[in-house]
């Protein structure tokens, strides 16, 4: 007599492998501790004190290229136009030296592009009449990059249409996004959508600053921030990141299978 797969066991394993949808980053800083009472930059934080302010996910990869005590990483909880209690500041403090700061965002889960969100408060912290950007990256578990949008007033490098020449991300470019920053200390919520075509990204009352189209495919696992210029300061809170969670192996649908596999050996 013929054996048959049970619904039983089929059933197992559609419903273990369904994806589900979650938030898998969120950073408000209330359980990092202050590093620094005002909005000048005193040194590089840990990853660790980043962590006391964020659940899910955490962070990672936080470097400043030049050291000392005016480049970093800081939690502040000073006044600032879009920001509220603790929130982080990155970049550099002072405009003499062109620099790099980074910071990464590691999702808790893998999430797939299509219906994913992104969304922060920014606060472009630059004066003095130097220009200084913003580069934000997603990135899969191997380092590819997926998208990116820049944020500057206008100025070089990652300002509305310097990052067409930038070779820091390796074959993408994109020149059509629109200032959303009109002068130095503005601050406001963007959020950035994403479909299995492309994203867009809109700022406070919902005007449409950037359209694009991904420069791979894959499944989003981390968010590089990079302050980059001899004058670039940001403030950054409330990070948020959702998406469908990439369905993964389950140790029930492993026995499902398992089950198959008898049921295959017992119909020879």
């Amino acid at each position: 007599m013929k054996k048959t797969i049970t619904g039983t066991v089929l059933g197992a394993i559609i419903t273990m492998g369904t994806a589900q949808s979650a938030t898998v980053f969120s950073a408000d800083f209330s359980g990092s501790t202050a590093t620094t009472s005002g909005t000048a930059i005193t040194g590089l934080t840990s990853a660790s004190n980043l962590d006391a302010g964020t659940s899910p996910g955490s962070w990672s990869g936080l470097a400043t290229s030049t050291g000392g005590t005016t480049s970093g990483i800081d939690v502040t909880s000073a006044a600032a136009t879009a920001m509220s209690g603790n929130w982080m500041l990155i970049g550099r403090s002072t405009n003499d030296t062109s620099h790099s700061t980074t910071a990464t965002i590691d999702l808790s889960s893998e999430i797939l592009l299509d219906g994913a969100t992104i969304s922060m408060d920014l606060n472009i912290r630059n004066s003095g009449g130097e220009n200084g950007g913003l580069l934000v990256t997603g990135y899969t578990s191997g380092g590819t990059a997926l998208f990116t949008f820049t944020g500057g007033n206008g100025g070089s490098p990652y300002g509305q249409r310097e990052l067409a020449t930038s070779s820091d991300i390796s074959g993408t470019r994109d020149n059509t996004h629109n200032n959303l920053w009109s002068e130095n200390g503005d601050g406001k919520t963007i959020n950035l959508s994403l479909a299995a075509a492309g994203y867009t990204l809109t700022g406070d009352g919902g005007t449409t600053n950037l359209a694009g189209s991904y420069f791979a495919s894959g499944d989003l696992a981390s968010i590089k921030i990079e302050a980059k210029g001899s004058k670039a300061l940001w403030g950054i809170d409330n990070i948020s990141v959702a998406g469908t969670v990439v369905p993964e192996p389950s140790s029930t649908a492993l026995l499902g299978l398992g089950g198959i596999a008898l049921i295959l050996r017992r119909r020879k």
